[in-house]
């Protein structure tokens, strides 16, 4: 595979486009070639005369000699101009027609002074018929009927042509001969220069309008908004060859033609310069100052005159206006060396080329019936731009695509990253809080087991204890193990769960002192945050409240409840809250002398907290200790928040 630098890349670009339109620009000129029709006879020689009258001028007017195509710029005598042709009746044959190959305005045909077609123009029409082509049928010619009295083996035809508003006017071959043969060749010449002219104008409204939306969703891009006028304005001046009836005088469309052509390269000159990225607004205010000014001046002009001015100043005048554009997108081509803006350069410079032509052709400076080439330009121009603007939206399209490729790789890497991050801060997450499970037990073993075993070996030491202390020291340190075992039970903030762990520890020891337990649990909500750390809070808080019951409360009854929720200001319970409730009927005491005991005291050698230490426990838990007593018994409430922590 061959390897092309910018540089080469960029002169193939130009080869390539001028190939291709030079291949269209043949193909403009064969289009504009008529086809020939087959078994019919050619005129190429009439005689002429100018005249006011829409009837025959008498043989005695002075004829002249007219050779075909006969053209007559702003010459014409009169506002009709006659052709005279004789046709021998050997070459007669029925059905008859006539082909005029080339005309500026549609024709009325005589046959021997019989009217056989007369067209009716309407002064609002837009079209210059410039160089279309005409098909005249003629119904129910009997030769033996219309021959002429002088001439009896021959028709004499007449052509009535009206001169336009520059007082000039065209006539191209004739052909007269078999209907069929010449309808063919008329269809394919009218297909060309008519039908295939509306479907180019037709093709650039739509263009205008589909560009016009796409600037619509994008109002930042004036540059859409500029070549949907541009090709708006080209459309109205190519309207000028379509037969085209308006609700308004043939003044005011004069007036529209040539102000179109104008604005069309003020217009084309500010769509450059946003494809350049370099617009220049006071060179840009001025064109359109002067668009406008020229306008206006318009107005005040006459129809005959607006008509010439369109026809020969105006089109020369817009392509001195498109010099401008041209400069500058032909030195970029040259400096950015861009595919799309190369292939936009020669299409403008063909644009240019052609313009000049048709210029040349319309000042009668080159042989009129070669025809109008400008239009027929609009099929490349609107099929290159098209091709860019496809080019550009799928660029873009692979261009978010490929970002968002490459985003999916990003995230996916950070995904990556951030998951192994995570699990990195769970590990070490997980090793704090093993660690903190670690710190909290060996304390927790401290103050309890630690303690009682402690205590015990101090009296034991000091044989102070007998064999009934022992057994009921031992006791106290294995439940103290118990509840620091069923502490670190997965429980899921399911409260009730975790009492039920010690539930037979608690009945055990009270049953032990002939105290009975009623255990009421119901269902309740779930207490988010529940650690372990809380609920060996609640446990040791709840076996304190059990050991003050036995020891002091002389009690036969103890009723832990849960929920035993309080009801607020309106009397319904606190949703926000689940209370637990240790009640006994024993012979209570006054809360107020203990709140200031210590923590933590010794009797006969065991060790146990006090009501400050469960309130301490209470408080590091998050939780809200209530005692109520009374000379009927005691009321101890944890009150617990559904959200701990």
């Amino acid at each position: 595979m061959i390897n092309l630098n910018t540089s080469n890349r960029h002169w193939v670009h130009i080869a390539l486009s001028l190939v291709v339109l030079t291949f269209f620009i043949s193909i403009f000129s064969i289009l504009n070639q008529q086809p020939l029709p087959e078994k019919s006879y050619a005129i190429d020689s009439t005689k002429s005369i100018f005249s006011d009258s829409e009837t025959v001028p008498p043989d005695q007017n002075q004829w002249k000699d007219t050779p075909l195509p006969d053209d007559w710029s702003r010459s014409a005598e009169g506002i009709y101009k006659w052709y005279r042709f004789e046709l021998p009746v050997s070459a007669v044959t029925s059905p008859l027609a006539i082909y005029l190959t080339y005309t500026t305005r549609p024709a009325s045909v005589f046959i021997n002074n019989h009217l056989q077609f007369k067209t009716e123009v309407s002064p609002a029409t837009t079209a210059r018929t410039w160089g279309q082509p005409q098909f005249v049928r003629l119904y129910n010619i009997e030769p033996d009927k219309l021959l002429h009295n002088q001439s009896p083996k021959k028709l004499t035809v007449n052509i009535m042509l009206a001169t336009n508003q520059s007082n000039s006017g065209m006539l191209g071959d004739i052909f007269i001969g078999p209907e069929k043969n010449l309808f063919e060749a008329f269809n394919k010449a009218f297909f060309i220069k008519v039908t295939l002219v509306k479907l180019l104008v037709f093709a650039m409204v739509l263009s205008s309008l589909f560009v016009v939306m796409l600037w619509i969703f994008r109002r930042n891009e004036t540059i859409y908004a500029f070549y949907a006028i541009a090709v708006f304005l080209w459309a109205i001046y190519s309207f000028s060859h379509i037969p085209l009836q308006l609700p308004f005088s043939s003044h005011v469309w004069e007036w529209l033609r040539c102000s179109s052509m104008v604005f069309w390269s003020i217009t084309i000159s500010l769509f450059c310069n946003r494809f350049l990225n370099s617009p220049q607004p006071k060179i840009e205010k001025l064109l359109v100052l002067h668009a406008t000014l020229i306008s206006f001046i318009l107005i005040f002009i006459d129809e005959n005159s607006l008509y010439w001015l369109g026809d020969f100043f105006f089109p020369a005048y817009a392509t001195v206006l498109g010099l401008y554009p041209s400069y500058r997108m032909l030195s970029a081509t040259f400096k950015r060396k861009s595919p799309y803006l190369t292939w936009l350069t020669m299409c403008g410079m063909m644009v240019m080329l052609l313009a000049a032509h048709d210029i040349t052709v319309m000042a009668h400076w080159m042989e009129p019936w070669k025809g109008l080439y400008l239009h027929y330009s609009a099929l490349v121009l609107l099929s290159v731009f098209n091709i860019i603007l496809i080019k550009r939206f799928v660029s873009t399209l692979n261009e978010v695509e490929a970002l968002n490729t490459s985003l999916e790789q990003r995230v996916e890497k950070k995904t990556q990253e951030l998951k192994a991050n995570y699990e990195q801060l769970h590990h070490m997450q997980r090793e704090k809080d093993l660690i903190f499970e670690r710190e909290r037990i060996m304390q927790d073993m401290h103050d309890g087991i630690g303690g009682s075993l402690v205590s015990m070996r101090a009296a034991l030491e000091g044989g102070s204890w007998n064999e009934q202390d022992i057994c009921d020291g031992l006791g106290t340190a294995l439940d103290d193990l118990y509840l620091m075992i069923h502490s670190l039970d997965p429980y899921d903030a399911d409260l009730s769960l975790a009492l039920g762990s010690i539930r037979r520890t608690l009945e055990n020891r009270l049953r032990r002192t002939e105290i009975n337990l009623h255990w009421v649990i119901q269902d309740m909500p779930s207490i988010q945050g529940l650690s372990p750390a809380i609920v060996l809070s609640i446990m040791r808080i709840m076996q304190e409240a059990i050991a003050n019951i036995i020891k002091h409360s002389n009690a036969s009854e103890v009723i832990i409840r849960i929920p035993d929720n309080l009801p607020d200001i309106k009397g319904i319970p606190d949703p926000t809250v689940v209370i637990l409730s240790i009640t006994d009927n024993g012979c209570g005491f006054n809360p107020a002398n203990f709140h200031h005991h210590a923590n933590i005291s010794h009797h006969n050698g065991k060790a146990h907290y006090g009501l400050s230490g469960m309130q301490s426990r209470a408080n590091k838990a998050g939780i809200q200790l209530s005692i109520q007593s009374e000379n009927s018994g005691t009321r101890v409430q944890l009150i617990i928040p559904i959200l701990l922590g």
